[in-house]
């Protein structure tokens, strides 16, 4: 768009976001982690700092263990 979103406001969206996964997976809800996580990636990916953001958390979310109790 012509006034594109600031990336302020989008790093901390995405942030807000990833934070609320890994709630989440703290909480052994690993759909649910999932799916805050990759909504966080979503907004990170929009975010205009060269992509810095999204690998960020997309390193962070590859380090998670997807073991089913």
């Amino acid at each position: 768009t012509s006034t594109p979103y600031p990336t302020e406001e989008l790093e901390w969206l995405a942030a807000t976001a990833f934070n609320r996964g890994v709630d989440l997976y703290c909480a052994s809800d690993n759909a649910g982690c999932k799916l805050w996580a990759e909504k966080s990636l979503a907004v990170a990916a929009v975010a205009e700092d060269g992509g810095l953001l999204h690998r960020t958390l997309q390193a962070k979310y590859s380090r998670l263990s997807w073991v089913d109790v």
